[in-house]
């Protein structure tokens, strides 16, 4: 979606386009590089997708998803908005590996049967009666 929409984009859009254009274009789903944006300008997104140098004969891992889509819109930018976070995510900042696990929280436990029993401050995990354990819930 260019910045100045020309009447062909506009109709592409649909009676709110001017709502369309200022929530999505500045939108991560709708950057792309190509080296004939000055060519392509405002073209309706058909022309941009299939011109000489355009999104269907680009060598860019960036523009091949927009190679495949049939229109431009907000639906398709915010699927791609999503692809490219879910990707960057994945191969570019990926989460670390490790073998770190955490130790095993050991509990306190105590019978109801003593009077030194004091469980003031203290939270309830579970409790047993007779041969079952019961989680607390509150």
């Amino acid at each position: 979606m260019p910045q100045t929409l020309s009447r062909k984009w506009q109709e592409s859009l649909g009676p709110d386009w001017k709502e369309i254009h200022e929530k999505w274009i500045n939108r991560l789903g709708n950057l792309t590089l190509t080296g004939y944006n000055s060519e392509m300008r405002n073209a309706p997104f058909k022309d941009k997708k299939e011109c000489e140098h355009g999104f269907s004969t680009s060598h860019l891992h960036l523009n091949a998803w927009i190679s495949k889509q049939e229109k431009w819109g907000p639906e398709e930018i915010e699927e791609r908005t999503h692809a490219m976070t879910e990707e960057a995510a994945r191969e570019i900042w990926p989460l670390p590996k490790t073998s770190f696990e955490p130790e095993a929280r050991q509990f306190d436990e105590f019978t109801l049967d003593g009077d030194e029993t004091a469980l003031t401050g203290r939270m309830l995990a579970k409790y047993s009666y007779g041969d079952e354990e019961i989680e607390a819930s509150s």
